[in-house]
């Protein structure tokens, strides 16, 4: 739930990203491979639910008519705490930095648990992780000169 939350934000669109993946999960459930960690292989099931989520056109709209009109820019908030930026810097990532970077430091998988449920290389996986935290490092960096030169 939690990774369906960071990615949607939004709980109702978390919980019919998780029911739709529990859905699929059952429909799938022949193909589950006891050997293997069913952590690995469900999480592989809500990333592709939560990238599908992500590229209908219903939610490209409704992500940019929230940006464009209802969002309040990050630098207008002067109260935010560390933990609330830090998660709003982590929603500018790109959708696959963004989904590694939680699997690894919200969810606690290993490298090769991430590489199993994106289908990816661990070197990819450890690149994205790198760009991810550079990336985050870099919109800090950013934001803090910003408050130093109001």
């Amino acid at each position: 739930m939690r990774l369906a939350w960071q990615f949607s934000r939004n709980w109702q669109d978390a919980q019919d990203i998780v029911q739709e993946s529990m859905f699929k999960a059952w429909k799938h459930r022949k193909e589950y491979d006891p050997s293997r960690p069913f952590a690995n292989w469900f999480f592989r099931i809500l990333r592709n639910v939560c990238l599908d989520w992500k590229r209908s056109a219903y939610q490209r709209l409704k992500v940019s008519w929230n940006h464009k009109y209802h969002e309040m820019p990050l630098n207008a908030v002067s109260d935010t705490s560390e933990v609330n930026l830090l998660l709003r810097l982590i929603r500018r990532l790109p959708a696959r930095q963004r989904m590694i970077f939680l699997l690894k430091y919200q969810e606690g998988f290993e490298v090769p648990d991430i590489a199993e449920v994106m289908d990816i290389s661990e070197d990819t996986v450890r690149v994205h992780l790198m760009k991810a935290r550079r990336k985050l490092r870099e919109m800090y960096v950013k934001l803090q000169e910003k408050k130093h030169d109001l």
